[in-house]
């Protein structure tokens, strides 16, 4: 009867490596909700901030004017702004907020999990590279 003797796999090669690469991006993208609608609304978005790049320093001055019947214009001009700045505030950190309450695809995160485990373990735990205990 021979022995035979298991050697370890080989380290993975640069194919290997790219081809793990491009499934992962692939099991990412099918993670991803469709993109059609998001750019169709993507779209609109330019013109809205355009209108809204307007809007902003007219209802700014009409603040400003309608303040300046009460108080100097200086200081209706100061709330003006300060109103401006609070407002800017608060929309940022609701959008910070936002960010960090959007989760990462599950599916892509625990792939890629598992794939840096395996890779970070030497080749003789790798499975199907069982090796012989005999001496």
């Amino acid at each position: 009867m021979s022995e035979t003797t298991h050697r370890p796999p080989a380290e993975p090669s640069g194919e290997q490596l790219i081809s793990l690469a491009r499934a992962e991006y692939t099991l990412a993208q099918a993670g991803r909700p469709d993109r059609a609608p998001a750019e169709a609304g993507g779209a609109l978005l330019g013109p809205a901030g355009i209108v809204l790049l307007w809007t902003g320093p007219v209802l700014a001055a009409a603040a400003v004017l309608v303040l300046s019947r009460v108080m100097p214009v200086w200081l209706a001009v100061l709330c003006a702004v300060a109103g401006s700045v609070l407002l800017g505030v608060a929309l940022a950190l609701a959008g910070r907020f936002r960010l960090r309450r959007r989760e990462a695809p599950r599916r892509a995160v625990n792939g890629q999990r598992a794939d840096a485990a395996g890779l970070s373990k030497p080749a003789a735990e790798w499975p199907g590279s069982e090796r012989s205990t005999r001496p």
